[in-house]
């Protein structure tokens, strides 16, 4: 390659020019050579640098996304891609594109002051209106529920945002908050409107993220959802919960009484519920409600006097109660309990009343046919004889002496005090007997009872462990 400097200096030579002239030329050909080398080289790394430049232009379109985020594509201004998943992606370079990144992560706000007293530092959300007596609007805010009463009530809302596009383009960051906060609002004067004070208190608290929702946080939900739906905010309540809720101040202790009552009431008629069922199980066991049921319809049965439908209920009540298998909603009953040992009794009873009438029935034809086949006075003289014997042993039977031929006979007494001792006393002890059956009659039937009880829960723990295995 000939060096232009070179070749420039060659031709603008003099011909015939002095020795000096030549000289001076040949000294700047080397300083030409190291100049033109040093702009080759330095041409070299600009090459280079452009090259690395670009590249690192290029590589600047990888982006990342995180989890809890999801990207927008923007290219010249226009959307390409409206929901990037996390991960690495490419775009664009700046300013040619643009990956926008919107958080999806959960966010939570509170709504302390919005239907209610602020919290005071250091007290409970519940306490704020304990020390309120009087309500000033300016002071502490209210809602009013259908039966036109005023409550304060506190709320905890988590959302996030599930439309990533819609939520850029209507939603701007800087106000996302309040227009959630606003949607809520106008949520929980809606649903308190159509419920009662009374069906307020009763709602469960929750904390700001605690879940199980009841009725009214539902509705809550659901009206401020649409609401965000309607501004097309791609936001998602996620959950709305009551944390704090109270009367008015003045009468917080007025509904604490109300709501004692109503929970002593509640406790009593679930004690009374469950002494019934313990009672009910050890009178017949399982199969108390099918008899209950079928003791009912037979009831009906009588009154309108349907004959036949009453006998066919009698028949099949004396069938469950002889212990036969019943079907009842689709399970096998079978009656036990206490109720057995009463009919068990009546059996017994039965059985021994029958037998003593046929002994008597025989005695009786036995004697019957002696009196036929003897002489009637010695049958009667022999008969007559034990049962004056019986007489005479009475202990209220008092026997008189007369001597005989002394016709007619006047006989003045007065009673011997010692008869009328033992009559005093026999009838004591007879008191004192029947009071004692009673006694143990009742000590029995408490028995009886109490191991009904316990054979009920007996069968109920093997029902629980069977099931439970």
């Amino acid at each position: 390659m000939s060096d232009p400097f070179k070749e420039e200096t060659s031709t603008s030579a003099f011909s015939g020019s002095s020795p000096g002239y030549e000289s001076e030329e040949t000294l700047m050909d080397p300083a030409h050579q190291s100049l033109a080398e040093a702009l080759n080289i330095t041409f070299k790394l600009l090459v280079v640098v452009m090259l690395v430049l670009v590249a690192l232009f290029v590589m600047s379109g990888f982006r990342q996304v995180k989890e809890s985020q999801r990207g927008i594509k923007v290219t010249l201004g226009r959307v390409v891609e409206s929901d990037v998943a996390p991960g690495w992606t490419f775009v664009a370079p700046f300013p040619v594109g643009e990956l926008l990144l919107i958080e999806t992560g959960t966010k939570q706000i509170e709504l302390k002051e919005e239907f209610g007293p602020a919290a005071v530092s250091g007290q409970g959300i519940e306490n704020a209106t304990k020390s309120m007596h009087t309500l000033n609007p300016e002071d502490a805010s209210s809602v009013v529920t259908a039966d036109l009463n005023l409550a304060h009530t506190w709320w905890g809302v988590v959302w996030t945002r599930n439309d990533v596009e819609a939520n850029r383009q209507n939603i701007h960051e800087e106000f996302e908050d309040e227009i959630v906060r606003t949607a809520v609002e106008r949520g929980v004067v809606h649903a308190m409107a159509n419920i009662t004070i009374d069906q307020l208190l009763k709602q469960g608290v929750a904390g700001a993220t605690g879940g199980g929702e009841s009725s009214i946080t539902v509705n809550v939900r659901n009206l401020a959802q649409e609401t965000l739906d309607a501004l097309e905010a791609g936001i998602r309540i996620e959950s709305i919960s009551l944390i704090g809720k109270s009367p008015p101040g003045r009468l917080k202790e007025d509904f604490a009484r109300v709501t004692k009552a109503e929970a002593g009431a509640a406790k009593s008629l679930e004690d009374a519920q469950k002494e019934a069922r313990t009672q009910l199980n050890a009178t017949a066991g399982d199969a108390h409600a099918a008899l209950l049921t079928l003791i009912d319809e037979y009831g009906q049965a009588i009154e309108l006097e349907d004959e036949a439908r009453a006998e066919q209920l009698l028949d099949t009540i004396d069938t469950v109660l002889e212990g036969e298998p019943y079907e009842f909603e689709g399970r096998t009953v079978v009656v036990a309990g206490w109720v057995t040992d009463v009919i068990e009794s009546a059996k017994s009873y039965r059985t021994n009343v029958v037998a003593s009438a046929r002994a008597r029935e025989q005695s009786f034809l036995t004697k019957l046919a002696q009196f036929r086949a003897l002489d009637p006075a010695v049958y009667v003289a022999r008969e007559w004889s034990p049962a004056f014997q019986d007489f005479r042993l009475n202990g209220g039977v008092e026997v008189v002496l007369v001597p005989s031929g002394t016709d007619p006979v006047e006989i003045i007494l007065s009673s011997d005090p010692d008869i009328g001792k033992e009559k005093e006393q026999a009838r004591n002890r007879g008191e004192i007997s029947k009071s004692m059956e009673r006694s143990y009659g009742a000590v029995d039937d408490a028995y009886r009872d109490r191991k009904g009880i316990e054979r009920e829960r007996e069968r109920e723990k093997r029902r629980r462990q069977n099931s439970g295995g």
